[in-house]
């Protein structure tokens, strides 16, 4: 699953109009990555102007920042891990919900074992990164300001959160744990919360920045008296 923003490129095949393909570069690594589709149901053409109407609404939003620019990376805390088994993912209706979540680690608790993933969960101030435990490299990476929900199944070994794929689109993405998944559901929580107050300081400094100069006899004054003290510099 590969996060729109670090999209760099993307196009339709020459040679078949069903393909195609898109270059994606890795947060952690900067490797580019390019992925290759085949479009069963229409034509590449009409995926290849969706994903750039997305990506230009990305580009637009008022949200969008980067990491760094929210604060000094030598201000944030350090990454939590987490040895987890990665279960998957499936499409949900509705962006949160605590049965929404529990339906989905149900759906997935019954699924075929062979497709889950023993992973490294790294969890950051602005992403949550899967670690295959077999390779170290990386399965996934999900960014926290697109998780929209989180909350732990019946059996509390088990954790989901809901993860904004596009415009009404949500997955929910299922871990199981050998203990309790309640730590790591307060590590993914403590993130999110980082993150928004980062954000709500880091946006107060653009209004303040983007604030006119106030107008009025105050500001006549402090002009005229900023004016005679470089006169009377001068004059020395």
């Amino acid at each position: 699953k590969a996060v729109v923003s670090t999209q760099s490129t993307g196009g339709v095949g020459s040679d078949d109009v069903r393909n195609f393909a898109y270059v994606v570069r890795q947060r952690h690594t900067s490797i580019y990555r390019c992925y290759v589709l085949h479009c069963t149901t229409c034509a590449a053409s009409h995926l290849a102007l969706r994903l750039q109407e997305i990506c230009k609404n990305a580009s637009r939003s008022p949200l969008v920042m980067s990491e760094q620019s929210l604060t000094p990376s030598e201000d944030l805390p350090e990454p939590k891990r987490f040895e987890t088994l990665y279960l998957g993912y499936i499409r949900v209706e509705k962006e949160k919900g605590t049965d929404v979540v529990q339906h989905a680690i149900e759906k997935l608790r019954n699924s075929n074992q062979s497709n889950w993933e023993s992973v490294t969960m790294e969890v950051h101030v602005s992403t949550v990164n899967l670690i295959k435990t077999a390779d170290r490299t990386l399965l996934a990476e999900h960014r926290v300001r697109f998780i929209s929900f989180m909350a732990l199944g019946q059996d509390e070994s088990y954790l989901g959160y809901v993860v904004h794929g596009g415009p009404k689109i949500f997955y929910c993405h299922v871990y199981q744990s050998d203990g309790s998944c309640a730590e790591v559901a307060r590590a993914i929580q403590e993130a999110c919360t980082i993150r928004y107050q980062l954000l709500l300081s880091k946006q107060e400094e653009m209004k303040r920045a983007e604030k006119p100069e106030p107008q009025g006899i105050f500001s006549f004054l402090r002009k005229k008296l900023k004016q005679k003290s470089s006169s009377d510099v001068e004059r020395t």
